[in-house]
């Protein structure tokens, strides 16, 4: 692995790992790999592209949030004479 590639994974997963926590990660993974916001924001473009994350908001409120991969639900019927079991 060449190691432009390596540090572009290490920057994703970085984004992967804060953006639930911070409202400008952008910012912060602009100052920790001393790159430009317009490099983070190519890297955020293509976590959301492979929708990994997904983008909350419009320009200048943009705010991105880890996507759902999976989305799951299943009604039930309730029925007459059913109990729920307690164990």
């Amino acid at each position: 692995m060449t190691g432009l590639r390596f540090r572009g994974e290490e920057i994703r997963r970085f984004i992967l790992e804060n953006v639930e926590k911070h409202n400008n990660i952008n910012k912060i993974t602009a100052t920790k790999f001393k790159i430009t916001r317009q490099a983070v924001n190519k890297h955020l473009q293509r976590l959301v592209e492979e929708n990994v994350l997904s983008v909350v908001g419009k320009t200048r409120n943009l705010t991105y949030k880890l996507a759902s991969l999976v989305e799951w639900q299943r009604t039930y019927e309730i029925k007459p004479g059913i109990e729920e079991a307690t164990t």
